[in-house]
């Protein structure tokens, strides 16, 4: 069955909406209510909508991250210590991260779920460290959006080859010709953008 778009439960964010009717209760009636019985107010997205709601999201999630990286570069100057304003940057994330599992009510994981994790799933947070400490050491010679644009180039580099050979559980996906056109694009605006 297709998804035709997202319903909107404001009490539990978005959830998939399948292809079987144009009335949104006969979507998804399991999130009209709540635990309380309660009905929640909804809004359905259709798939127009919901892929411009996404990208929107995407570019918002960019903009987060270069200005992060500016705030990161101003926290390392006023402490004197690159290693501390990181230490600050991802106790900022930690704090934002608890405060969304009590909002959104997320039951922790089972034992069973943490034993059957692999070993690598669990190294996110420690790249996660090395990237937001090379971000701050590198922004003050590079600048933003050099320091940026090479950021996006190494993972577009990094993301078709991880889909090409299909590792960490991702589904293979073939590099082609339009893919690698797009990674010259994006190397020839890191070149553009150097200058």
């Amino acid at each position: 069955m297709g998804v035709c778009g997202l319903l909107f439960d404001l009490e539990r964010w978005w959830k998939p909406v399948p292809c079987v009717s144009r009335n949104a209760r006969a979507h998804a009636p399991h999130c009209q209510s709540n635990e309380t019985g309660n009905t929640a107010p909804i809004v359905v997205l259709g798939p127009h909508m919901q892929a411009w709601f996404l990208y929107l999201l995407a570019l918002g999630a960019g903009i987060s991250v270069s200005v992060q990286q500016v705030l990161n570069g101003n926290l390392r100057s006023a402490l004197n210590s690159p290693a501390w304003a990181g230490f600050v940057s991802y106790l900022g994330g930690l704090l934002t991260m608890a405060v969304v599992l009590v909002v959104l009510r997320e039951p922790a994981p089972s034992l069973k779920l943490v034993t059957a994790t692999p070993w690598w799933a669990w190294s996110g947070g420690i790249l996660g460290g090395v990237f937001i400490l090379l971000m701050i050491l590198l922004l003050p010679s590079l600048g933003a959006a050099t320091l940026l644009a090479l950021v996006v180039a190494g993972q577009m580099l990094a993301g078709i080859a991880m889909d090409h050979f299909g590792v960490f559980g991702l589904p293979p996906h073939p590099v082609s010709v339009s893919r690698l056109i797009g990674i010259a694009l994006v190397i020839g605006g890191v070149l553009l953008i150097r200058d």
